[in-house]
Formats: structure tokens, C-alpha cells, sequence
């Protein structure tokens, strides 16, 4: 799934993701159900939601939104979701943002990648010698 779109929910707070760099609705191209036309009479794909108000909601939208403004064809596919629900996609979402950030900061002390990198920039120096030696 690519990323488009914007909050659909009137307000600008947006879930914070950061797996997957999805920080907009996400969009299907295929999927199956009821095929909806856009007032471009284009095939409109269905998104699905990350803002605050509605975390995994999914709508149809037009595929132009991004390009032109789109013509403001709109539809949600899913009912509303429960308060329940959308605080557990919330919670979900958190526990993966600490996760990334807790592989990150493992992946900065790894002694492993810090010596991987030390011998990627011996060899280039290596190698740039090699090279200036046969000039």
C-alpha cells in the first residue's frame, strides 16, 4: 500500500507513525467490495485513515487528491469505530513507534554495525590509495 492523502476528519492532528513512513492515509488500489467512481468517473481507490479521530478507518477518495485537489469524492467504507477501538489502534500504533525507537537505539550500540562501519571506511581509504599509487 502507498501513502496519500490527508486527515479527512476536519481536524489537522494526525496519529504519529513512524514504521513504514505512513504518516497520511494509506491507499489500496485492489481490493475487494463495491467499486466506487470518483466525479472524475475514475475508479476510486480506498484509503485508510491515520488521523486522530479516525486511526484505521477506511474511506474511498479520489486518486487525484494529491495531483489537482481531487474533485471531493468521498465515502467512508468502514462505520464508525467505538472510542474502545480507537484507543486500542492508538495504543497499538505507540507500542510500534517505541519499538522502532528501541531498535534504533540498540542499532546505534550495536559494536557490531560501528565495526562494520570502521572497516567500510578503512577499505575506502585503502582503496583510494590503491588508486593514487598506480597514477
Amino acid at each position: 500500500m502507498a501513502s496519500s492523502s490527508t486527515s479527512t476528519t476536519g481536524t489537522n492532528k494526525k496519529v504519529r507513525r513512524k514504521v513504514g513512513l505512513v504518516r497520511r492515509p494509506s491507499r489500496e488500489e485492489q481490493y475487494e467490495g463495491p467499486v466506487r467512481y470518483c466525479h472524475h468517473n475514475l475508479l476510486a481507490p480506498r484509503w485508510t485513515s491515520w488521523s486522530e479521530g479516525n486511526p484505521g478507518r477506511r474511506f474511498y477518495g479520489c486518486p487525484n487528491y494529491y495531483e489537482d485537489g481531487g474533485c471531493g469524492y468521498f465515502e467512508w467504507h468502514d462505520g464508525v469505530f467505538g472510542q474502545r477501538e480507537n484507543e486500542v489502534i492508538k495504543d497499538l500504533l505507540n507500542d510500534i513507534d517505541k519499538l522502532y525507537d528501541e531498535n534504533k537505539q540498540l542499532k546505534k550500540g550495536n559494536p557490531c554495525s560501528k565495526w562494520y562501519e570502521e572497516l567500510v571506511a578503512l577499505f575506502n581509504v585503502l582503496f583510494e590509495s590503491l588508486i593514487c599509487i598506480d597514477k
